[in-house]
């Protein structure tokens, strides 16, 4: 699997954390949803230490957007095999259930791309820079 490990509880995660590089075959794709990952997980982890998580992910890849709502409804990824993020929307899936059993919510919402305004597309060109 591409950028990802498997964590001690048999979940696939992203191999690196804040700052780091994801691997070197890594795609956008790919990148969006670790960053998904390492949001929801942070969030997973508040809910389980008993704290009331209402979790809001906004989203400007209409791609990861859409197969994130599709396993979600699906219950599972295996709709979306053929697409090659199956582990992702799968770890997705399992800290989206982990919040909402512990009482909170997660939302995604999808926001066109940040075309056109200056301070996001300098950080789109660092973020593909890590790529």
């Amino acid at each position: 699997m591409r950028g990802l490990a498997r964590s001690a509880d048999g979940l696939f995660e992203p191999t690196a954390a804040y700052g780091c590089a994801l691997a070197g075959d890594a795609e956008v794709p790919d990148a969006e949803m670790c960053a998904v990952i390492l949001f929801l997980q942070r969030c997973a982890t508040a809910a389980t230490a008993g704290e009331r998580v209402d979790a809001i992910n906004a989203i400007d890849s209409k791609g990861c957007f859409d197969d994130i709502e599709i396993a979600w409804r699906y219950g599972a990824a295996l709709p979306l095999v053929s697409r090659n993020r199956a582990a992702l929307l799968e770890t997705i899936c399992h800290l989206r259930r982990r919040i909402r059993a512990a009482g909170g919510s997660v939302r995604f919402i999808w926001v066109p791309a940040h075309v056109g305004i200056f301070s996001n597309q300098m950080v789109d060109a660092v973020a593909k820079a890590f790529l």
